[in-house]
């Protein structure tokens, strides 16, 4: 069965396909494989055929939102506009994630009817173009069919300190209740202690870990190097400024 939206989140050892429409979701998987160079004498990752296989896979879908982290990502856009240009022209957008997955959120949503979700996210830049990170959530909820009366939307703030103080003058929410506070894994250090900075009532919900089961060490090669120890300074750095500015 081929739908028409999906989301691929994408690095590059692995890409994770959602496939779906307001009734149904088709989830699939790509893995990047290694093989040996004797001229290197060490492992290579291909990734042109990883990529490739993932517009293989992508065959078919009328619009495509990737997401992934910084430097996968950006790659990955590279070679889709380089060599696929058929599958780059269905990529709509592509999103750098540094929140939990729409799918994560979505699956909590239909497990516990009866609770709120409040989706908080503006546009992270000072000089702001484009649709919101609400408006995108309240796009792809929609379609996923959540019930738009169980879903609320902040979608002024810029960075993580305003998320926690804009989402507690949405209109219908109580900060003092219990929630669950979802963000990736790395994120969440600082997302709880600003959070309750400001007076929420919160209990941590991570996700989107960023560890493996085994690790490859050419990984850390000048090429992607940079890109996994800039995902790790941001957080320490962003911890001890709002540390520093007395946000935590």
């Amino acid at each position: 069965m081929t739908l028409f939206h999906a989301v691929v989140w994408i690095d590059h050892q692995s890409a994770q396909i959602l496939q779906f429409d307001a009734e149904h979701v088709q989830a699939s998987k790509v893995k990047a494989h290694s093989h040996h160079t004797p001229q290197h004498g060490s492992e290579v990752r291909t990734q042109h055929e990883f990529f490739g296989a993932v517009c293989d896979a992508l065959t078919g879908i009328a619009e495509v939102l990737a997401v992934g982290p910084r430097v996968g990502l950006a790659d990955f856009e590279h070679y889709a506009k380089k060599h696929r240009a058929e599958t780059a022209a269905r990529i709509v957008a592509y999103e750098v994630v540094d929140h939990p997955s729409e799918k994560q959120l979505v699956a909590l949503a239909r497990k516990h009817p009866h609770l709120k979700l409040l989706y908080t996210g503006g546009i992270a830049s000072i000089t702001p173009e484009g649709l919101t990170e609400a408006a995108r959530a309240r796009k792809f909820f929609d379609e996923m069919g959540v019930n738009p009366a169980q879903v609320l939307y902040e979608d002024q703030s810029r960075n993580t300190f305003e998320n926690a103080l804009f989402s507690a003058t949405v209109k219908g929410v109580n900060k003092t209740d219990r929630w669950l506070l979802l963000t990736s894994a790395n994120h969440m250090p600082r997302s709880m202690g600003v959070f309750r900075k400001v007076g929420w009532n919160v209990t941590p919900y991570p996700v989107d870990y960023n560890t493996i089961a085994e690790v490859d060490w050419l990984d850390f090669s000048p090429r992607y190097g940079p890109g996994l120890w800039a995902a790790a300074l941001h957080e320490l750095l962003g911890y001890h400024a709002y540390r520093w500015f007395g946000k935590l």
